[in-house]
């Protein structure tokens, strides 16, 4: 049955988007929990993901106004798309955010904690990849 085959590459294609979406939901709960926050504050936290998410646009590609051209179609190892390390990972950095500025205006939490959803979580992506690679090259050369 191809159903496996479409499992897997549903699995790949959704990686990304599936452990984002935790960190970034994990992390504004936080914020809702601790703190009564209103449609201006939640605007706030979106837009501190967005100037995280151009942050790492910029370093990535150099240039906001330039083609992004990305032609990866690269295998990648299973265990590095569940990404414990940068769902978990992320959603710790903000509890330790929103618990260390506690006394610091919402407005401005909700946005460092928005930025930090977004860069910390891609940035631990990379760090997973590099783990699971060596990871894979260290069994690889046991075996």
């Amino acid at each position: 049955m191809k159903l496996r085959r479409r499992l897997r590459s549903n699995l790949k294609s959704e990686s990304e988007a599936y452990g984002y979406t935790l960190s970034l939901w994990g992390s504004g709960a936080l914020l809702l929990q601790g703190f009564e926050m209103q449609a201006f504050e939640v605007l706030i936290f979106v837009l501190g993901g967005v100037i995280g998410f151009g942050i790492l646009a910029l370093a990535a590609f150099r240039h906001l106004l330039s083609d992004a051209d990305v032609q990866e179609d690269e295998d990648i190892l299973t265990g590095s798309m569940v990404h414990i390390l940068a769902s978990i990972g992320t959603v710790l950095i903000s509890y330790g955010l929103v618990t260390a500025g506690s006394g610091v205006q919402l407005e401005y939490l909700a946005f460092i904690v928005g930025i930090n959803t977004t860069f910390s979580y891609n940035i631990l992506l990379l760090v997973e990849e590099v783990v699971y690679n060596d990871l894979y090259r260290l069994e690889s050369s046991v075996v």
